[in-house]
């Protein structure tokens, strides 16, 4: 029979069927989307844990490496291998589980080559270690690049945990949002559905004509609503007031293991998955009987038919009644087990996170979106001296003086960049002030966090402090500037050196050529006195010229070794002055040039040594006569200065001559500089002279200074000595005594050469002296006690037995037979070194070659106390 329905009873039924299409829609829609939340947190959780698994790998590499490198037992290198062999798997397993993210990706491109580097460091180390040892495996390690490598592994993955924490942090919230709205949409589902059930079934009963299609309609809907109640993505209970399990869904039976018939009461269920009956839930239970409204009991630990243990969050709702008057209750839960490992595991990488934080030596510093501090660790601490509980809430700039003022425009540019999301990571350097107000030099690694709008929320900074590499970066750059001008200055003298050498050459062979020709002619032709004289006095000059070379070369090289000494006593300044001209006249006069002098009358003395400043004197004058030319004038002049605190005597020696380029003037007095020194020069000299006299003033602690108003236009040398008082005025002064005779002197002279030996028996023998002369210290012995000689003459270097033997075995003999007779050392061994070691090994006086006949006669009679 058709029966007509009503219109209450059309829109109760239309509104059911919509109801429970947009249920069944909602019951796949949402459910979906949670899964999908749900897995987006476990991949992320999946990428923590291979990027954990990746860094720890390369821990235990590092370690079987660095404990290979340390005992060389090959057992050490199993983590190691392991590591190598496993490495490519987990760089691949990440590569595939980051396909969704090309920052992640562009990372692991970073990466790979990172840990292929470490690697292939890492086995370079073993290698060496293995072929070559502890040492060459340590210096390797001491390079710091291994370190440097395992820095760079660490900042990418630490990237990368960032990227995939903050993705954690979303799709948890994500998944947590998706499981409320999921849990709320059922449940209004569920009592949408029972409330359409309740108002058909009221419009059935209130109409009985209409009932049959009411309980049509009704069993419809009820078959809709057992539908989505059993096929719900979620575990549902419905149960009585006197502990009877009316229904579960699929879901519970499928999480559980349990079917209806196994838990047909509350007890049963309590039994088994809480292992025990629980009073307190059955308490609990009990009283869901007596709600009218939603409750939520919670998160419980639950135990599945096969041992599995599961965390669910409860959540139950009053039903009503059954026909027999009994209370119903709806009780749902939503498993919560994945997330909660999630969140199990993301504490604990927290915890992780926490501890390399507070750990490394890096500083690690927060800031919020004010740049505020709002983390400070242990590392910060130790860099900058402020705790946390100090800076924690401190602008940086308005608080306290932390960044250095020079940099800190630079920094609040970066600030600004971070702040405005202009970049969202960069690398600055910068001085930092510490709290005892040193500076320390920093590089900042700086990166932001922001949220789905894209505004500020954090900036994580790592500092590394760089002080010690600064400054040896900065060490290092003087040592290489100074590197540099060391250079330039060796190459400059390497040039000198090879002028100096080339002119030390000209000026040894120059005067050799005139003497040699001399000699060669007075050989082979007769010449009359004038001639003879002539040529006499040409090799004398020549033969005292080379003299002079061979003093200022040893002057020089006393000098530079800080071994020229001085004689002191009290000097008169007119006699060395005096004597000073008379060396230089006869050249004077040979160019026709007048030495004019201006001394004052006072009697001007200094203390100091009357040979040397009379050499001082002679250079200037020297130099002043070679570069004056001919007819021109030099002119002396002698005065007391009280201009300074301390009175001073002033020697001024000015020339007509050529002067001295203004280009050249600062290197007037250095040694082997010459303004000219081509081959095509027109005065010769080593250009020694000016270096010895700079040497010898400042020896008498005076200065010497050079002027001149450019070339042609003449040169002034002026020296400052400090004076003495007169009334402590002893003058030193030569004593010109008459040369004394060596009648009946007995010497025994001993030389390998023997035009020497020739020379110096003829010479004696003039003053009287009997001579006996040997050509080697054997010889000398052996006439020795025979002679008994009254001095002896001994050069030094000789064959088979040299003089300090010769003088050492005479030393030896008893005084009676001559052991202690005075001996005198004549030899071409001319340094301060050969003069103490002639000393020291038992001679009286040494006496350079070649050497003046009027002066060794005049040493022999001194030593023997003859008048």
């Amino acid at each position: 029979m058709k029966l007509l329905l009503n219109k209450k009873i059309i829109t109760a039924f239309v509104t059911a069927i919509v109801s429970l299409g947009f249920s069944g829609w909602l019951s796949y829609k949402i459910p979906e989307k949670y899964n999908t939340a749900n897995n987006w947190v476990k991949h992320t959780s999946r990428v923590l844990t291979e990027l954990e698994a990746t860094l720890s790998i390369i821990k235990d590499a590092e370690t079987g490496q660095r404990g290979y490198t340390i005992t060389g037992d090959e057992s050490y290198l199993e983590p190691y291998n392991q590591a190598n062999a496993e490495i490519d798997r987990r760089i691949e397993q990440l590569h595939s589980l980051t396909q969704d993210n090309p920052n992640q990706q562009r990372r692991i491109a970073i990466l790979k080559p990172q840990i292929n580097a470490k690697f292939s460091r890492l086995k370079r180390t073993i290698e060496v270690r293995r072929t070559q040892g502890l040492n060459a495996a340590a210096a390797i390690v001491s390079e710091g690049l291994g370190k440097q490598d395992m820095d760079a592994i660490r900042r990418t993955i630490a990237e990368m945990q960032q990227e995939e924490n903050n993705l954690f942090f979303r799709r948890l919230q994500e998944e947590e949002a998706a499981s409320r709205t999921l849990k709320k949409t059922f449940l209004i589902l569920i009592f949408l559905d029972i409330g359409l059930i309740c108002l058909i079934y009221y419009l059935v009963n209130s109409d009985i004509g209409k009932r049959v299609k009411t309980e049509l309609a009704l069993r419809q809907t009820s078959t809709r609503y057992s539908n989505a109640f059993r096929n719900a993505p979620f575990p549902i209970m419905i149960h009585a007031s006197d502990g009877v399990v009316e229904k579960i869904n699929t879901t519970w039976q499928e999480l559980t293991g349990y079917m209806q018939a196994e838990i047909s009461t509350i007890s049963d269920w309590i039994e088994k998955a809480y292992g025990q009956k629980n009073q307190f839930v059955q308490r609990y239970i009990n009283k869901l009987y007596k709600l009218s409204e939603n409750n939520h009991q919670g998160e419980c630990l639950i135990t599945t038919k096969n041992g599995e243990q599961r965390i669910w969050d409860f959540s139950s709702a009053p039903l009503g009644l059954a026909p027999d008057g009994r209370k119903l209750v709806l009780s749902a839960a939503v498993d919560v087990t994945a997330r909660k490992q999630t969140e199990e595991a993301l504490f604990l990488a927290l915890q992780r996170l926490n501890f390399h934080i507070e750990n490394l030596s890096l500083a690690v510093i927060e800031w919020d979106s004010e740049f505020r501090v709002s983390r400070w660790s242990h590392s910060s601490e130790q860099i900058f001296g402020w705790t946390a509980l100090e800076v924690t809430g401190n602008d940086f700039v308005n608080d306290w003086q932390f960044v250095y003022p020079d940099d800190l425009e630079a920094v609040m540019e970066v600030q600004n960049k971070l702040r405005n999301g202009i970049e969202q990571r960069n690398i600055c350097s910068n001085r930092n002030y510490t709290k005892d107000g040193s500076i320390v030099y920093c590089e900042w690694y700086n990166s932001t966090l922001v949220d789905k709008n894209g505004k500020l929320v954090s900036v994580l900074s790592l500092v590394l402090d760089v002080t010690a590499r600064v400054r040896l970066e900065t060490e290092r750059a003087k040592v290489l500037e100074r590197a540099q001008v060391a250079r330039s200055e060796a190459e400059s003298a390497n040039q000198i050196k090879d002028q100096f050498l080339a002119i030390l050459s000209h000026e040894l062979r120059s005067p050799l050529n005139p003497i040699l020709g001399w000699t060669k002619l007075l050989k082979s032709r007769k010449f009359d006195e004038v001639t003879i004289a002539k040529a006499l006095d040409t090799i004398e000059r020549n033969v005292k010229l080379q003299i002079q070379l061979i003093d200022d070369l040893l002057d020089v090289s006393r000098i530079l070794r800080g071994k020229l000494s001085l004689n002191e006593a009290t000097v008169d300044l007119t006699l060395v002055i005096d004597a000073a001209i008379e060396t230089v006249q006869l050249a004077a006069s040979s160019k026709s040039i007048q030495i004019q002098t201006h001394i004052e009358k006072s009697v001007i003395q200094v203390r100091g040594d009357i040979n040397r400043l009379q050499q001082i004197v002679a250079n200037l004058l020297t130099n002043a006569v070679k570069f004056t030319p001919n007819g021109g004038q030099v002119e002396v002049s002698l005065s007391v200065c009280n201009s300074q605190s301390i009175p001073y005597a002033q020697i001024q020696v000015r020339d007509t001559g050529r002067g001295i380029n203004p280009e050249f003037l600062p290197y007037v007095f250095e040694h082997f500089r010459q303004a000219d020194s081509s081959t095509t020069r027109n005065f010769g000299g080593l250009g020694l002279g000016l270096a010895i006299v700079r040497h010898l003033v400042e020896l008498h602690s005076g200065t010497v200074v050079a002027e001149s108003q450019g070339e042609g236009r003449g040169a002034t040398f002026t020296v400052n000595l400090p004076l003495i008082s007169s009334e402590n005025f002893v003058a030193s002064n030569i004593n010109f005594q008459a040369i004394p005779s060596l009648e009946g002197i007995k010497i025994l002279i001993v030389d390998d050469e023997a035009d020497t030996r020739e020379f110096l028996a003829f010479l004696l023998q003039q003053y009287g002296a009997i001579v006996t002369v040997a050509e080697s210290a054997a010889g000398a012995l052996d006439k020795f006690s025979d002679i008994l000689p009254n001095i002896l003459l001994s050069d030094l270097g000789m064959p088979e037995m040299d003089g300090y033997s010769l003088i050492r075995q005479i030393r030896n003999m008893p005084i009676e037979q001559g052991g202690q007779i005075p001996a005198i050392a004549l030899t071409a061994f001319a340094g301060d070194i050969d003069k103490q070691q002639v000393l020291a090994a038992g001679f009286n006086r040494h006496i350079a070659k070649p050497v003046e006949p009027i002066e060794l006669v005049t040493l022999i009679a001194e030593i023997l106390e003859i008048q």
